[in-house]
């Protein structure tokens, strides 16, 4: 909250829900063409853990949620930004926007691709990897990701830290 405050990132409410999934309320905003996107309190997205030998969702906590939005922009070249820090009866919520991308839905020969452009092998469904950066990209699949002029433009993976031994721990899971 005092970061919010500092910064002129402290909000009073939040935006309307148009097109919301589990993880957030979204909205497209006509004049800036970008989408904006709170978290749903008390969440901060998901997160991939071990959990007795098999890996699984795991709610999110502030830092790793707001980490994951800093890598999505590094990989991705994604612009990414947060717009607001809304207090809430339920908790805190974090509003981003992104730019509006405009392109048919990527295949996933399209996404293997543009991943292993990247750097990133495929390691399980919709799941890559990059060992160099210890980078797991999940949940990047046709609903995540459009093409656009020729590039595969990922718009809402899933982007987390990772180890060897946590990568062979979900292709063990598959």
């Amino acid at each position: 909250m005092e970061w919010a405050r500092r910064n002129n990132k402290l909000g009073a409410e939040l935006p309307p829900d148009q097109k919301g999934g589990a993880e957030h309320s979204v909205f497209f905003d006509e004049a800036s063409q970008r989408w904006i996107k709170a978290t749903r309190p008390p969440g901060f997205g998901e997160v991939k853990v071990l959990h007795h030998g098999k890996v699984v969702p795991s709610l999110a906590t502030p830092s790793e949620y707001l980490e994951r939005l800093i890598l999505s922009n590094d990989i991705f070249r994604d612009d990414i930004h947060i717009e607001k820090i809304v207090p809430t009866h339920d908790g805190l919520a974090v509003v981003t926007s992104q730019p509006n991308i405009v392109g048919e839905p990527a295949t996933s020969d399209q996404i293997e691709s543009a991943m292993r452009q990247l750097g990133f092998e495929k390691v399980a469904d919709e799941s890559f990897y990059s060992a160099s950066r210890a980078i797991l990209v999940t949940d990047l699949g046709s609903r995540n990701a459009a093409f656009s002029l020729g590039h595969v433009l990922p718009f809402d993976a899933m982007v987390q830290p990772s180890t060897p031994g946590f990568i062979l721990s979900l292709k063990l899971s598959q």
